[in-house]
């Protein structure tokens, strides 16, 4: 828009008999610098606000992060809540993520990367930066406990009620994944997400 409005005086000194006849050039450049600078400045606005809405999002994710706390003694009753929740987003991921065409497949994370913004831009509260978090994470566990060997560890958080699962880990032998601190670290700050 900004180069639209400033065209107009351009214009007007290219073929003054052209364009805005009847008119005097000071009206016509008057008007392409005013309209240039209102559009400019709701440009700039926008990119400010978009700007402070990610730093936001990544401060309640960060917050998603640190606040998760694994039970020392899990009832085991709580333990198969878990299992039942993770399995439930691994069956409704096609919904949560159809971004990405999601196939469990170590290309489809290269995929997830390239929407990063596109989710950021979905974070308007700490319940959706929490909620995002559990799908993202669960994503990514479900993907590497599909590959020989891995297999989740199931873990929970009771404090965090309907998320406990959220502490959960994928291992291979020594070997322990954490899927939602990596999804996590990869909202609020744009870490590479692999997998092992």
């Amino acid at each position: 828009m900004v180069a639209l409005f400033l065209s107009g005086g351009v214009f007007r000194s290219l073929a003054p008999g052209l364009f805005g006849v009847g008119i005097p050039s000071i009206w016509i450049w008057a008007f392409s610098l005013v309209g240039a600078g209102v559009f400019s400045s709701l440009g700039w606005g926008r990119a400010r606000t978009a700007a402070r809405t990610q730093s936001t999002a990544c401060g309640w994710v960060r917050r998603a992060i640190r606040d998760r706390q694994q039970a020392l003694r899990p009832e085991p009753n709580d333990l198969r809540t878990v299992q039942r929740n993770l399995s439930r987003l691994e069956r409704n991921v096609e919904s949560d993520l159809g971004e990405i065409r999601p196939d469990f497949s170590r290309e489809s994370i290269a995929r997830l990367s390239a929407i990063r913004g596109e989710i950021l831009t979905e974070i308007d509260s700490p319940a959706q930066a929490r909620i995002l978090l559990g799908v993202l994470g669960a994503y990514l566990g479900a993907t590497l406990s599909r590959s020989p060997g891995w297999a989740w560890v199931w873990r929970t958080d009771p404090l965090l009620k309907q998320f406990a699962f959220q502490v959960s880990t994928v291992r291979k032998g020594e070997v322990e994944y954490d899927p939602f601190e990596a999804a996590g670290l990869w909202l609020a700050e744009g870490k590479k997400l692999e997998l092992p």
